[in-house]
């Protein structure tokens, strides 16, 4: 089941094969893609497309992200800058589960360094199909969504 229908992606000039594959492969999935960069061709800085991105997911809950740089470590970074989103770098399916059912992730961070087209597809596929708190006890869940609350109050105090 897919959670998400929509998908913006972005990337910068270290990314731009890993985003020219992930965008073809989102587009052939039939999801709806908004590309806020042209695949890493510019000389955008990481920051700059983390930004971008990450207001766009934060306006709109039935959006997700896809934020890419060399590592996905500063991309991941400066898109969790962003009041309302919840980036998370992954590196496998698991990890891509995990911030789902238990972070509520809306944006997801990889590198192209350090992952594969084939392994950033499985990534995306799963990130994308997760529901938050899925399989999670409902105490639990109920003490988690308190505290995913209270993070995006914090966000936005100081606005």
């Amino acid at each position: 089941m897919r959670i998400f229908e929509r998908v913006v992606i972005g990337s910068d000039p270290w990314a731009g094969n890993l985003h020219r594959h992930l965008a073809a492969w989102l587009r052939e999935a039939a999801y709806e893609v908004e590309e806020v960069n042209t695949a890493g061709a510019s000389s955008t800085p990481y920051y700059e497309i983390a930004r971008s991105v990450g207001t766009r997911v934060a306006a709109d809950p039935t959006t997700a992200g896809i934020v890419l740089c060399g590592t996905g470590m500063g991309i991941a970074m400066e898109a969790n800058a962003v009041p309302g989103v919840s980036c998370a770098l992954c590196e496998h399916p698991l990890t891509a589960e995990k911030s789902r059912v238990l972070n509520n992730a809306n944006v997801l961070a990889m590198g192209e360094m350090v992952t594969t087209p084939m392994v950033a597809e499985a990534i995306t596929r799963t990130f994308l199909t997760t529901e938050f708190g899925a399989g999670i006890a409902p105490e639990l869940l109920a003490q988690i969504k308190t505290w995913h609350t209270a993070i995006r109050r914090w966000e936005t105090a100081g606005e």
